[in-house]
């Protein structure tokens, strides 16, 4: 009986050791992915800087940061914190993300004072999810100090084209508050009310009447130069040079943006 009891005894305890090796085991696994982050790279420390010792030549006037992951906190984290230094450093006015063109005006629109919306509100129009994030909004909600504290403002801009009936709706209201004859955003309706695509032909009148409403805003300099930075929003030009370059002619010549 007493070799029973012993024998019983020993079991359980290596059950209890496989299992605790096991438990270890899986742990080790789940935290192996961060541990190996950690270690050290070799030639780290020759490639790798502070965001605040970053340098930009002067001549620059466009720049660009990358990310390795759409959606990933760190890098929309990194966002902020580059913004920063560049508009500290190098007098960086304009923030370009891409994002839909209209969805840009209702972010420049709210950090400029000009909305009437919440920042829970602005977030609700992002389309992209990946971009309705705590980061995004601290980086929105610190433009918007920035800009209540300076006269300088920045701007915020959207270059992509996602969500063309909120590009509608922006242009129905400027046509409303200049004198611009036609009625190009109206003319949209069908699209709007989900009836057709923008490939029915049964739009290709509206089109004419967006086309007109360009042209004459390059022909009346004021008018354009009130127009804020409504232009382009149905007409998608996927050139790089001109998506990165577009702010510019709304903001000066020597103003610099960061996308």
């Amino acid at each position: 009986m007493k070799v029973l009891k012993k024998i019983i005894k020993i079991a359980v305890l290596l059950f209890l050791a496989l299992i605790l090796g096991l438990t270890a085991l899986d742990i080790y696994m789940i935290k192996k992915p961060e541990l190996d982050a950690k270690k050290k790279i070799d030639g780290m420390e020759e490639s790798a800087r502070q965001v605040e010792d970053l340098t930009i030549d002067e001549k620059e006037n466009v720049i660009g940061l990358g990310e390795a992951a759409h959606g990933n906190a760190e890098f929309q984290a990194l966002k902020l914190d580059v913004l920063k230094v560049l508009v500290d450093k190098y007098d960086v006015s304009c923030f370009a993300m891409e994002m839909d063109y209209g969805e840009g005006v209702i972010i420049n629109d709210y950090i400029n004072g000009c909305s009437e919306m919440t920042i829970d509100e602005v977030m609700d129009h992002i389309s992209f999810r990946i971009y309705r994030t705590e980061e995004i909004r601290g980086l929105i909600e610190w433009m918007r100090e920035y800009n209540d504290l300076h006269d300088d403002k920045l701007s915020f801009y959207g270059f992509d084209l996602q969500n063309p009936d909120v590009d509608l709706a922006l242009i129905r209201d400027f046509v409303k508050e200049n004198p611009i004859d036609g009625d190009p955003a109206g003319a949209f309706e069908p699209f709007v009310n989900g009836e057709v695509s923008l490939r029915d032909e049964s739009l290709n009148h509206a089109f004419e009447e967006l086309e007109s409403l360009r042209s004459e805003l390059y022909s009346n300099k004021q008018t354009y130069r009130n127009l804020y930075n409504y232009e382009r929003m149905l007409i998608r030009d996927t050139r790089l040079e001109v998506r990165g370059n577009y702010g510019k002619r709304y903001e000066g010549k020597n103003t610099r943006s960061r996308t």
